[in-house]
């Protein structure tokens, strides 16, 4: 069995997030550039005022970040998901050497890349490994 370590923040929540942040905001900070502030600037403001919050959430894509090929001796197929398909066909052309009209990508309509998706490396590697495997 794994015992594992979850660190010191192994609790932190978005509620004790959102209170450090307040608490922080209520306190002098650094000043990296100091600037004049004009006499409309220091009347008192009217208006309203609204407070959003937004929970934290991972900035990641939605779908693994991997690929399915099929390597023929005179073709090969792709399955993945990516923001540069036209990338993903010339570099895995490259990795199994053939002409870029002899390989088919497909790309998966779903998910977020978040740019991470702008390399063709998982389809690549794949390639790389469908070189010993005798089918998709």
């Amino acid at each position: 069995m794994i015992d594992w370590d979850q660190g010191p923040n192994a609790h932190l929540n978005s509620n004790d997030i959102w209170r450090d942040l307040r608490a922080a905001s209520e306190k002098d900070g650094a000043v990296a550039k100091p600037w004049a502030i004009s006499p409309r600037a220091s009347r008192p403001a009217t208006g309203w005022m609204r407070l959003t919050r937004l929970p934290f959430l991972a900035h990641a894509t939605m779908e693994p970040v991997n690929a399915t090929v099929h390597l023929k001796p005179d073709s090969c197929e792709i399955w993945t998901g990516t923001q540069v398909i036209a990338r993903v066909q010339s570099e895995a052309a490259k990795a199994a050497r053939l002409p870029v009209d002899k390989v088919i990508a497909n790309n998966h309509l779903l998910g977020g890349g978040f740019g991470r998706k702008l390399e063709p490396d998982m389809a690549v590697a794949a390639v790389r490994i469908a070189k010993h495997v005798d089918g998709p």
